[in-house]
């Protein structure tokens, strides 16, 4: 049966494409089934397995706790409790103790201790140095020098040196003390009109007027029903006799109303007056306490300044006078030792000069010849190097009065900022041990004051209750001897009836412990059972999450096994836009080997499918063979 089909199949760069998707496909279908080779089943973990363990250990725990307690319930009714056996006892007896009056003491005076001044010293003066400007003078002439006398001039005359007294200065005057009227509070007494009454009011005053008002107002209305209905029970409901019941009715509820009204506000007002006259009445006292405290703390602090005053003014007035005295000795002293010096200076004078001018004219004599017999060569050499080094002393002469002027203010500065800095560490140290002597003196001084009235006030409370415990302890002396024969035979009765007591009590504290050990042993087996029962649940866990890690593994493959697929079907949908023509095919039998291609490409279609465990299949793997067919007719 042969048909003649006349095919219009696409050319160029479409064709191609499609015979290397066929190409391809054949490639897939070629390929053989893959198994997977991975564990697919998480095994039980090292978890599971130890509360597998410890269920199947649980069921021994405790069962020698378990028979313990059997023991225990079992020697529980043979408990023999111990006898005891009451006794009696003899009183002492003692003798009467009078109290002795104890004695504080002398008082502790505190002694004061004034701060000396500290002074500085006399500041240190730079004096500036002083530059000698170098000169090389004149030029050396060659003139003959002649032979002069010289004269040795009259001899130095010596200054008696003078002394200055030196003054004390005025003593120090000393200022009292006294204390400021700001240093003692005001005391000032609170007046009922100036106080505010809402706050002392009851807040719930109102709360009980309404409820009281309440409270007669039904009153009221039930006597205006009763009323009401006698009225219409005896036929004159609505008349003249009812108005006037009611009336009288109403009337006596409004009378007793204010009444109470009346009596409910003034309670109120009386109670708020009463708090507010206790609480001025407390302010006024604590004012009056506050403003005590004031006073004897003013007092306190003025004399503590007064006899600071007088210390620090005899302190300074001693001062003043021993300075004087050293600086009258010390002006003395170089009075006598100036008055020396003038003496021999002036006779070294003399003898230096009477010699200098023997030396000068000898001197004089003798150079005249060597400067005669000089040559003109020899003065101008004379001349330069007078020059050259006149220029050397004067750079000398600059550099070092410079240094000498730097290191004099330094070093005056350096001393003065010394002198200062030690005298404000002596004046703080000597203000500071002041402060610390008179405090510690002051301190002692009441510590012992407190502890000797302590001591005798601790020493007469003890001999007082010494001796009243005595007296109370002979005058009971008696009582304690009749009632206690009768205190031993209620003793002896007591511990009969303990000793049948604590049998029973054994007994029931046996069974009890019997019970809790029995307890503990059954907490300890579900205590086990409860550690393997987590331990399982972890365990599960675990497991659960290496299954998930296995099924995302096999996953993985299964997306790794179906790529070519994914490809060969994205290849397909890029070319179906492009249609393949008109064809006419002939019947199956006449066309093999295109019925062979298109079983194996749907072979390969259902390999696919079961290559994605059921997941959707790559789309258009079937609807290929229309479009690769075309490409090979028959």
């Amino acid at each position: 049966m042969a048909t003649t089909t006349t095919t219009s199949a696409p050319t160029g760069w479409a064709a191609d494409a499609a015979k290397s998707n066929w190409q391809f496909a054949q490639g897939i279908a070629a390929q053989p089934y893959a198994p997977y080779q991975g564990n697919m089943l998480a095994g039980w973990g090292p978890g599971q397995m130890t509360g597998y363990d410890s269920a199947m250990n649980a069921s021994g725990v405790g069962i020698p706790a378990m028979q313990q307690a059997q023991g225990f319930a079992t020697s529980a009714g043979g408990y023999q409790p111990q006898q005891v056996q009451g006794g009696g006892y003899a009183p002492a007896l003692q003798s009467v103790t009078n109290t002795q009056a104890a004695n504080a003491g002398q008082a502790a005076l505190p002694g004061f201790f004034g701060t000396n001044a500290a002074s500085a010293g006399q500041a240190a003066q730079a004096t500036p140095a002083q530059m000698q400007a170098a000169n090389a003078g004149p030029a050396h002439l060659q003139n003959v020098l002649n032979t002069s006398a010289f004269s040795a001039g009259p001899a130095a005359t010596m200054n008696a040196a003078s002394m200055q007294a030196a003054s004390a200065g005025p003593a120090q005057q000393m200022a009292a003390a006294q204390m400021g009227r700001g240093e003692v509070g005001n005391v000032q007494a609170g007046s009922f009109p100036g106080a505010n009454l809402s706050q002392y009011l009851n807040p719930y005053t109102s709360n009980v007027v309404d409820t009281t008002l309440g409270a007669l107002s039904r009153q009221n209305d039930i006597i205006q029903n009763k009323t009401n209905a006698a009225a219409a029970k005896a036929g004159a409901f609505g008349g003249g006799r009812q108005a006037v019941a009611a009336s009288e009715n109403n009337r006596a509820f409004l009378d007793t109303a204010a009444s109470a009204t009346a009596n409910l506000y003034n309670q109120g007002f009386n109670t708020a007056q009463q708090a507010i006259a206790t609480d001025q009445n407390r302010a006024l006292q604590a004012g009056q306490s506050n403003q005590q405290a004031d006073l004897a703390v003013g007092q306190s602090n003025l004399a503590n300044r007064q006899n600071s005053a007088m210390q620090n003014m005899l302190q300074g007035n001693q001062m003043s006078m021993f300075n004087a005295g050293n600086v009258q000795a010390a002006n003395l002293q170089n009075a006598g030792y100036a008055q020396d010096a003038a003496s021999r200076n002036q006779a070294a004078t003399n003898n230096m000069v009477q010699y200098n001018t023997s030396n000068q004219q000898t001197a004089e004599a003798q150079t005249i010849a060597a400067h005669n017999a000089a040559s003109q060569s020899q003065a101008q050499m004379a001349n330069q190097m007078q020059q050259y080094n006149a220029g050397l002393q004067q750079a000398a002469n600059a550099a070092n009065a410079g240094y000498g002027q730097e290191s004099g203010i330094w070093n005056a500065g350096a001393q003065n900022t010394l002198a200062q800095y030690n005298a404000g560490l002596q004046q703080q140290a000597l203000s500071q041990t002041a402060q610390a002597q008179n405090a510690a003196s002051l301190n002692q001084a009441t510590a012992a004051n407190n502890m000797a009235q302590f001591n005798a006030g601790n020493q007469q409370t003890a001999n007082s209750q010494t001796a009243a415990a005595h007296n109370t302890a002979s005058a009971g002396q008696a009582d304690a001897v009749n009632a206690a024969s009768e205190l031993g035979a209620r003793n002896s009765l007591a511990a009969q009836l303990a000793n049948q007591q604590a049998g029973l009590t054994g007994g029931q504290l046996n069974l009890s412990a019997a019970n809790a050990l029995n307890g503990m042993g059954t907490d300890a087996q579900q205590y086990a059972l409860n550690n393997a029962q987590a331990q399982m649940t972890a365990g599960a866990a675990m497991t659960a999450q290496r299954q998930a890690a296995l099924d995302q593994q096999y996953q993985q493959w299964l997306q790794q096994q179906n790529y070519p697929q994914a490809q060969l079907g994205i290849l397909q949908n890029g070319l179906n836009g492009y249609s393949s023509g008109t064809a006419q095919t002939s019947p199956y039998y006449s066309n093999t080997g295109t019925n062979i291609l298109a079983g194996t490409l749907g072979a390969g279609a259902l390999g696919a499918g079961i290559l994605k465990n059921g997941t959707e299949i790559v789309s258009g793997a079937q609807d290929l063979w229309g479009g690769i067919s075309s490409l090979f007719p028959k």
